[in-house]
């Protein structure tokens, strides 16, 4: 049984055959053989000439390694970010919920090399508005910051950075009690927030250096918090940016009312969706996220379909927030059908620090934890390296 599948490029991250080039020759690899499975049938075999390694053609899948290969991911994302809960969507396609998160675990690997090749193919034509929001996660004594850079017009959303902290606030004497317990069992690490926004500002830096020839200088608009405009400083790049006029830090008052005409209203928009849109995210209910690695792979979910999938306007069906943004057609097309038929490597995306903890799912829950040793149960395939 011969398989018309042609393979792109050879897996193996240490291999010259790694790179993918349409103009590349096919007598780097060899046919070897076929392997049979009861999910997938006969599957081909290859041989790369050049390191030696072996792989199949079911590596390049997105279901590769999967039991259950008849879910719909198109569907999934759709109906995940439009309300469904875990638990309703194991209801709907008949599976377990430890099935679902782990296909949306695929969907946000999926979404972060989505969103990392679009940032880099956009030239920005707008502003960009940088604001935080605040969710929990396990436990309202975990309160998490999410903290994104969206586009002024067209409310793309290009970079989030996520943060866990202590409760903080107004608390009766009992409250003070369980928190001063959790503050000793708990791994909280210091200068998380600090590390968040710089992040955030490393990716203002692309943008900046991405922008249209046709836009002079590019306005970044946040609230008054002070670590903004310190870590904004601190970057040498965007201190000459701001020094040659080419970058404006325009700083507006959180107090002041979030309508169309306040510079932060698209990151209100974001949260506004958020929390019509997911059910981690309504507020009184059980569907609060339990574990930070699931949380932050499920927001970049929904990020990608708001960016690529949801229409930017109901009068522009036609039309998504990353092509608003400035993301040609073509590149916006070709990114949309990767998306779910084609496996996105860790080897060939560019990720941000937190990003990359993310894929492997190294951000620790600071609750849970014992004797300080982090126990979030997320076992780390081997093939997630490639």
């Amino acid at each position: 049984m011969k398989s018309n599948f042609t393979p792109p490029f050879c897996p193996a991250p240490d291999c010259p055959e790694h790179t993918e080039n349409p103009n590349k020759h096919r007598n780097w690899w060899i046919l070897r053989g076929f392997y049979f499975s009861r999910t997938h049938g006969h599957v081909q075999r290859y041989l790369c000439k050049t390191c030696g390694k072996s792989f199949t053609e079911r590596i390049f899948h997105l279901d590769y390694y999967a039991k259950r290969i008849d879910i719909d991911l198109k569907d999934l994302l759709f109906h995940y970010c439009n309300g469904f809960s875990q638990r309703a969507l194991a209801e709907h396609f008949g599976c377990t919920t430890r099935t679902i998160a782990h296909k949306l675990q695929i969907l946000s690997r999926q979404s972060m090399a989505a969103i990392t090749e679009s940032n880099r193919c956009i030239h920005t034509l707008e502003d960009i508005a940088i604001d935080g929001m605040q969710n929990f996660t396990g436990s309202q004594y975990q309160p998490n910051n999410y903290t994104i850079a969206v586009g002024q017009y067209s409310q793309y959303v290009g970079m989030v950075t996520q943060v866990i902290f202590r409760r903080a606030g107004k608390m009766n004497t009992y409250q003070k009690r369980r928190r001063a317990y959790f503050d000793t069992i708990g791994l909280w690490k210091r200068g998380a927030f600090t590390n968040s926004i710089r992040e955030l500002v490393d990716h203002i830096v692309q943008v900046v250096e991405n922008r249209s020839q046709d836009k002079q200088s590019i306005v970044c608009n946040s609230d008054d918090k002070k670590l903004y405009a310190q870590q904004l400083w601190k970057n040498e790049k965007i201190a000459r940016m701001m020094a040659s006029s080419r970058f404006v830090h325009s700083i507006t008052s959180s107090r002041c009312w979030r309508d169309m005409k306040n510079p932060l209203f698209p990151v209100n928009y974001i949260d506004a969706r958020l929390r019509n849109d997911l059910a981690d995210w309504q507020r009184e209910t059980t569907s609060f996220p339990r574990e930070a690695n699931r949380n932050f792979q499920r927001f970049v979910c929904y990020l990608a379909y708001h960016n690529f999938f949801k229409p930017y306007r109901v009068r522009k069906p036609d039309k998504n927030h990353a092509e608003a943004a400035g993301l040609p057609h073509t590149d916006s097309e070709r990114i949309k059908r990767a998306f779910f038929n084609r496996r996105a490597f860790h080897s060939q995306t560019a990720l941000s620090p937190q990003w990359d903890d993310c894929w492997f799912c190294r951000i620790v829950t600071p609750l849970q934890v014992r004797d300080k040793i982090p126990f979030n149960g997320n076992r780390k395939p081997a093939y997630l390296h490639f």
